[in-house]
């Protein structure tokens, strides 16, 4: 039985980082706020020649459209001095792959926060406290071997990495883009990737650190029982 409930404590923690992985892409980085935050810094809206209203309003239906909350990205603008759809059928195309990406994220999220919940009342009615910080320490060390993995690719080859993991997620090219005719590659720079993985990255090394804490410290905790319950004990 301890090993059923060590288990299940690391399947909780994993889909606890799954939750926050999940909730980082589509709460932080598909927010209009972050994006033209970094659309500031890379000048985004000078290299496309438009001004900053028009790139919000871009940012504002591209986010929409990815989340499922916008039918179209038919959206006309003044780019490099001229009245234009921004999006063109590429783009579209590439963003409805990404759009279904997300909103599956989004479902799964939901499912995973479930499934949390299930598991975390077993742990409860259980009293698994020692086996919950065997589980979660279990489940450090593998999203820590993860994460340097991720790492040591990043600093080897960024390029590969970056291709490596369109082609897991995507079945077609059209995440190739062409800055000379593709406006997207323009909002989606390998920059911002690398921007993204590291405020995601900060976001969990704070859980993690919470989330060990709290596992470490649990089973030290002592809690009172009522003095209800000890009058009826006596």
């Amino acid at each position: 039985m301890k090993a059923v409930k060590t288990t299940v404590a690391v399947v909780v923690t994993l889909l606890l980082f799954f939750i926050l992985f999940a909730g980082c892409i589509y709460f932080v980085i598909f927010n209009p706020g972050y994006l033209m935050s970094k659309y500031r810094t890379y000048d985004t809206a000078g290299q496309l020649s438009m001004n900053e209203a028009d790139l919000r309003y871009v940012t504002e239906g591209l986010v929409d459209y990815v989340k499922g909350k916008a039918d179209s990205l038919d959206m006309v603008v003044s780019v490099r001095g001229e009245e234009a759809l921004f999006f063109n059928e590429k783009d579209v195309s590439h963003m409805k792959d990404v759009s279904d990406i997300i909103i599956f994220l989004r479902d799964t999220m939901v499912l995973a926060m479930l499934a949390v919940l299930l598991f975390g009342f077993f742990l409860i009615f259980n009293k698994s406290k020692k086996e919950f910080r065997t589980g979660v320490l279990i489940a450090d060390g593998i999203i820590f071997v993860l994460a340097l993995l991720t790492v040591i690719a990043a600093n080897v080859n960024l390029n590969w990495l970056i291709v490596f993991a369109h082609g897991l997620v995507f079945n077609n090219m059209n995440w190739l883009l062409d800055p000379r005719y593709d406006n997207l590659i323009y909002l989606c720079p390998e920059q911002l990737f690398i921007d993204a993985g590291k405020t995601c990255g900060v976001i969990w090394i704070v859980f993690l650190i919470l989330i060990t804490v709290f596992a470490i410290i649990l089973p030290r905790l002592q809690f009172s029982r009522p003095q209800a319950s000890r009058r009826e004990e006596k």
